[in-house]
């Protein structure tokens, strides 16, 4: 083809282009811009009267900082200075007159000889994307769980009303033994018309229920006792067995009815929380479930007791959802995202969790979901890094709102252990209950590891005892065994002893999953001495060294640089997050960790912790806490807990009052002063949504008060107040949930031990 030599041809050529160039940034969604070394608009696409208010005429040849307020406007300044130096800065603004907030990226504008004229860039509309993290933010800190089950009687009946099976606890009810128990035909042998009335109709397929006094056929023992019988009903609806749950309501009195009372509130409480809450049998039986369950499904309550957990699902899910339930069951606990099937066919998307739980010889399945709709419609449209932060944002939420909830529930077994006394059954399954209980705190505090890491809140410790108690309950239900050495003469270690206890316990549960089936974990720890030159990257002192070693699958060399980082794993359905954890734990509390493996015969994990010069503080002896004197304010937004808190601190001879947000507190704090009758102490929830918190009322107390003695409170223990508490002016801090022994030896602590 012959050249032009007019330049007619091309220049016609780069019209059309410039055409097609506008045509085509008028027509995206994003801004567009050109702008000169002095700030001055040469270009904007047309999206941008969409975006300011305004039109582009009005604009361009000037500056674009009348469309920003002063904060909005020394931020883009500042970027458009580093645009100049060459930089490509992404920041984010928002408009004055629209509010709309953009996302901006800068990149210089270059002459034909690379000296940069000016400033190029696009900015995108992230509004409606911030009002969805923000409605998950909300979401998160409304967002509570909660789950209480104690064991009761339980037998199995056949269609013609005999009994083919049952639990320890209904053959002490009875009075009788086993072998009378099984086969005993309860049609044809109860002599009560309304017990057997109760029996009648659950074998006609409803659910029966009788409250009265009983007197055995086979063991002669009177008791009042409360019974339900459920059908279980093949799929022609035809009854073919049933099962009964049954207590023995006669002994209900002194602690008893206390918890009698406290299971009937948080059955209550459960059916209060927004997510949906159950508990089924290996058979896969609804046992209980919370009514969030029933308004999300469309089944009724008797329809839910008919179905299976799989039956919620549909087809696509099925597999997974029967996967992750016998993973539960297999090794304790599981999470799964998948779509919740309603009666109407509604698909809903959910995250599941399940963990297993014992009650007497039988296991269940208990677990919670949350409708995850809206978080999956903002996922679409987020970049991963982005999806992580909301992630992290929503994992601290859920958190702070499971810790206080979890306050008040620790503080109630504690009470309650404190009246039954050590030795009794109910004080066994209370502490199983607490057992239950702190297993939960952890997960909450992995939850805070995961969104925002944190400062420990540090002190003197002895590890021996903290160390072998995790050790063995992370391995409880566990196929392997542990051949467990920890001397008590450890050095002390300044250290948070809640977040070594989850790094130690992420790292024992990796070397137990390293052995699918069974093995011996070697747990040691000793005294040692990081000397000047060593290849360990310590300074030079003295340390604790726990050791942990399997004799697993163990980890490629390859491998060995990624197993803290985020995400890495090669198990099949793990997240990773727990080495991850462990890392970032141990970094903070100025240690290291080395691993040594080799594949096919084990790793070990080598925990180093500086030792500290202090001597540890005394464990609170076990038994009944010793009372107190003084007069004790306490400020928190959660009714549970100021009530909890009252009745605990009433009950050791405490004067207590109770503010629901930092104004009252003020009032009542000065108030107080001013009569000469001030508090002694305070205790402070350090966050109040929509209302004043702690921090900020710690300053007006301390106008009030040069000397007040307050105590911060939160559930975030990541908060860099809760690890630096005396900087802000606090004497002591809780860390929630916290038990009856935390408060009280911290209350007793800043107020001074009572005189024997």
């Amino acid at each position: 083809m012959a050249k032009d030599p007019t330049g007619i041809n091309q220049k016609h050529s780069d019209d059309e282009f410039k055409k097609h160039h506008k045509e085509l940034l008028d027509n995206i969604s994003d801004l567009a811009y050109i702008c000169d070394a002095k700030a001055n608009i040469l270009y904007v696409n047309s999206i941008f009267e969409k975006l300011t208010g305004h039109k582009p005429q009005e604009f361009i040849g000037k500056s674009f900082a009348p469309l920003f307020d002063s904060e909005n406007l020394n931020k883009a300044m500042d970027c458009y200075a580093r645009t100049l130096k060459g930089e490509a800065p992404k920041f984010e603004l928002s408009f004055k007159d629209t509010g709309i907030i953009c996302e901006y990226k800068n990149l210089p504008r270059r002459d034909r000889d690379g000296n940069i004229i000016g400033v190029i860039g696009i900015a995108r509309d992230i509004s409606e994307r911030r009002r969805t993290e923000d409605n998950l933010r909300m979401r998160g800190e409304r967002y509570k769980m909660f789950f209480i089950n104690s064991p009761l009687a339980i037998f199995c009946f056949d269609a013609k009303g005999v009994v083919t099976e049952c639990n320890d606890n209904f053959i002490n009810i009875l009075g009788s033994s086993r072998k009378k128990v099984i086969g005993f035909n309860m049609l044809a042998s109860l002599r009560d018309e309304k017990m057997r009335a109760a029996l009648v109709a659950s074998l006609n397929g409803e659910v029966g229920f009788f409250e009265g006094e009983y007197v055995s056929v086979t063991g002669g023992k009177r008791s009042v006792i409360r019974v339900r019988f459920s059908p279980i009903c093949s799929k022609d609806g035809i009854v073919t067995e049933g099962i009964g749950i049954a207590e023995d309501i006669s002994v209900l009195n002194g602690w008893e009815r206390a918890l009698q009372q406290e299971r009937n509130f948080f059955e209550g409480l459960i059916n209060s929380l927004p997510g949906v809450m159950y508990l089924f049998d290996k058979d896969g039986r609804f046992l209980r479930w919370n009514k969030n369950l029933e308004a999300v499904s469309g089944y009724t309550s008797d329809e839910i007791q008919k179905i299976s957990p799989l039956d919620l699902f549909g087809p696509k899910d099925r597999d997974l959802i029967s996967s992750r339930i016998k993973e539960v069951f297999e090794k304790g606990s599981a999470s799964v995202e998948a779509e919740l099937l309603s009666k109407d066919g509604q698909r809903i998307p959910f995250f599941l969790t399940g963990l297993r739980i014992s009650m007497g010889k039988d296991i269940y399945l208990v677990g919670m979901g949350l409708d995850i709709t809206e978080f999956k419609q903002m996922e679409t449209g987020l970049l991963r890094a982005q999806r992580l932060e909301s992630l992290g944002t929503l994992a601290g939420g859920i958190a702070h709102g499971f810790n206080n909830l979890l306050t008040p529930i620790l503080l109630n077994i504690s009470f309650l252990k404190n009246s039954a006394g050590p030795g009794s059954e109910s004080y066994n399954r209370l502490s199983e209950m607490e057992n239950v209980v702190d297993r939960a705190k952890g997960l909450a505090q992995r939850l805070l590891i995961f969104s925002r890491g944190g400062a420990p809140l540090k002190q003197t410790l002895a590890l021996a005892k903290p160390l072998k108690e995790a050790i063995l309950l992370a391995l409880r239900d566990s196929s392997s065994k542990c051949d467990l050495s920890i001397p008590d003469d450890l050095f002390p270690v300044e250290a948070d002893e809640g977040q070594i206890i989850q790094a130690i316990t992420n790292i024992v549960t990796n070397a137990d999953q390293a052995m699918p089936e069974g093995g011996t974990i070697k747990a040691r720890a000793e005294n040692c001495v990081v000397r000047q030159g060593s290849a360990l990257p310590l300074t030079a002192g003295n340390y604790v060294r726990i050791s942990i070693e399997d004799k697993g699958e163990g980890i490629a060399e390859s491998n060995l640089e990624k197993i803290f980082d985020p995400f890495f794993t090669t198990r099949e359905n793990m997240s990773g997050l727990g080495l991850t954890a462990a890392y970032s734990i141990i970094k903070k509390h100025n240690g290291y960790i080395d691993v040594k493996s080799q594949v096919a015969a084990g790793t070990t994990f080598n925990i180093y912790l500086p030792s500290s010069e202090k001597k540890a503080a005394k464990i609170m002896e076990k038994g009944r806490p010793v009372h107190g004197g003084g007069k004790i304010l306490i400020m928190d937004d959660e009714d549970m807990i100021r009530s909890m808190l009252s009745e605990v601190l009433s009950s050791l001879g405490y004067a207590v009052e109770a503010a629901k947000d930092g104004k009252e507190a003020m009032d009542m704090y000065k108030r107080a002063v001013e009569s000469g009758q001030p508090f002694d102490a305070a205790i402070l929830d350090l966050t109040i949504p929509g209302s004043i918190g702690g921090k900020e009322t710690i300053k007006e107390l301390l106008n009030i008060d040069p000397e007040v003695r307050a105590i911060v409170s939160s559930g975030y223990f990541n908060d860099p107040i809760m690890s630096e508490f005396e900087k802000y002016g606090f004497k002591g801090a809780l860390i929630k949930p916290y038990k009856m022994s935390d408060l009280i030896k911290t209350v007793q602590k800043l107020l001074g031990a009572p005189e024997k």
